[in-house]
């Protein structure tokens, strides 16, 4: 070692991992050391390496200090690790963010964020969202689990629920089954006959009611789409949160439901919720009432073992999420 950054690869550290290395000589947890060799700040025989590079004896192993005015490493734009368990790891994806890395995009993804979220393996992913969908995303830390996941959705045994608000006044749960034509398709088509594998029905169920008054001009803060949420009260002194069911057809202009879904498809919810007049607060490709941000969230994955929750971080969060809908999402349902 010449100095606190630099090392000599000894026989102890031949044919080890440079991130384990990296560990040992230099006293770093391994989320530190990944996060440097991600960066390019590590440099082995003055090339930068992956984490999984195995080292010779005699290398050179350089850690370059920061220079003044260096960028920092990508931002996770507010994804983070919800839980790690059983063989899997659920993960919060951010609206905006992609899910998986896009060929020549270029683009952020929690993907490419994996080996930052969770430094201690690698992460097979098994479900997406849709870039502008929130929520839980999970991942398979082994092949085993990978295929156990896989089989499970293909029973019927993963329970997905999405919160989403809709436009309209539902009143009463829908079961919606129509097929979808997703074939080259950027949107997706309803069909007029169900789908034949009940996998890819939506259940959909109202929790809560938006009522808007004559004074108001937003379904939240007048002039302004980030409501304020810092209290428990509605943001509109013109509006109140009631109930789904509590009034008449016609009092309400928004609904926040609850989609379950078992296995699902692209775009299931947003084209079965727009088939069938409920389209979602600013999803403008399948008709929705704009909005600064599509309102879906997946917000509770579970199955065999393992359950993970996550709520929506939407602005307007505070002034649904009241006694109520706290009640509905933790009933436990057959």
């Amino acid at each position: 070692m010449t100095n606190e950054n630099q090392f000599i690869v000894d026989g102890q550290g031949a044919s080890l991992r440079l991130d384990r290395f990296l560990c040992e000589a230099a006293t770093l947890s391994l989320r530190s050391a990944r996060r440097l060799i991600e960066r390019g700040a590590v440099l082995v025989d003055g090339a930068a390496r992956q984490a999984s590079y195995k080292l010779r004896e005699g290398q050179g192993v350089l850690i370059e200090s920061p220079r003044d005015g260096a960028p920092e490493p990508p931002n996770p734009q507010g994804a983070s690790l919800l839980k790690a368990e059983g063989g899997f790891a659920a993960f919060f994806k951010p609206p905006g963010l992609h899910t998986v890395e896009l060929s020549g995009g270029g683009e952020p993804s929690l993907e490419a964020m994996l080996g930052h979220l969770y430094p201690d393996g690698p992460v097979r992913l098994v479900n997406r969202l849709d870039q502008d969908t929130s929520g839980i995303v999970l991942g398979a830390l082994d092949e085993t689990s990978s295929r156990r996941f896989r089989s499970l959705e293909n029973l019927g045994a993963v329970d997905k629920r999405y919160l989403a608000v809709v436009a309209g006044n539902l009143m009463q749960p829908v079961l919606l089954t129509w097929a979808l034509d997703m074939a080259d398709r950027a949107t997706v088509k309803v069909l007029d006959e169900d789908a034949r594998d009940e996998l890819r029905f939506t259940s959909v169920r109202p929790l809560a009611h938006r009522i808007l008054t004559s004074g108001a001009a937003t379904p939240f803060a007048p002039g302004d789409a980030s409501p304020d949420t810092s209290g428990d009260a509605p943001a509109n002194e013109h509006e109140a949160a009631s109930p789904a069911g509590a009034g008449p057809c016609g009092e309400s202009d928004l609904t926040l439901v609850e989609a379950r879904i078992a296995k699902g498809a692209r775009h299931q919810i947003r084209a079965h919720l727009a088939r069938a007049g409920f389209p979602i607060l600013g999803d403008s490709r399948y008709g929705g009432p704009a909005w600064p941000g599509l309102r879906l969230h997946h917000w509770s994955s579970t199955f065999a073992g393992f359950e993970v929750r996550a709520l929506p971080q939407w602005p307007e969060w505070t002034a649904w999420n009241t006694v109520h809908v706290s009640l509905e999402l933790s009933l436990e349902e057959n």
